[in-house]
């Protein structure tokens, strides 16, 4: 069984990935990404940061191991990549669904899932999240802190994340 802690944060532009890679045999592997978003909010980077512990699944190639668990404290992700999926639920927006189809495309091979996060993984989720802000410490980023969004010509007919989630069906 492998394990990853992830954890995502934004500032400005910027987003940050931190994961935590935890092998069966207990050694762990510290992963963190940073990438740009016209449009960053911190569920996308929560969501960037489940899309980056799939790179590193597929790279696994040969050593899959016959379970996957993904931990993340956030709602949005365990929504997207968890509920919806066990209803066959595929989201509207084009990023999250290419990710939603990754998991299922994985789960063909291996079985792979995202859960809330337990007491048990706290020091090491709090280890994720510190690695998601190591795109903080560089001074090269600092001109996307402060930039709210970039509207650029040709995405004047995407919705931004933040605004394309879906609302909770009302029940009737």
């Amino acid at each position: 069984m492998t394990q990853y802690i992830i954890d995502g944060s934004q500032k400005g532009l910027a987003i940050g990935a931190g994961i935590v890679e935890i092998r069966n045999n207990g050694f762990f592997n510290l992963k963190n990404f940073t990438t740009y978003h016209t449009a960053a909010s911190s569920v996308l980077a929560e969501i960037f940061a489940l899309e980056s512990s799939l790179k590193l699944i597929k790279a696994l190639e040969n050593e899959f191991y016959s379970r996957i668990l993904i931990f993340s404290d956030n709602s949005s992700v365990i929504k997207f990549f968890n509920d919806d999926l066990k209803n066959s639920n595929l989201s509207s927006d084009t990023y999250i669904s290419g990710i939603q189809r990754q998991i299922i495309s994985l789960s063909k091979m291996t079985d792979i899932s995202v859960h809330r996060i337990g007491n048990e993984y706290l020091k090491l989720h709090n280890i994720a999240h510190n690695l998601s802000r190591l795109y903080l410490q560089d001074p090269n980023n600092e001109a996307f802190y402060n930039e709210k969004s970039i509207d650029l010509p040709m995405l004047k007919t995407s919705v931004p994340l933040k605004n394309n989630i879906p609302k909770e069906p009302s029940k009737t």
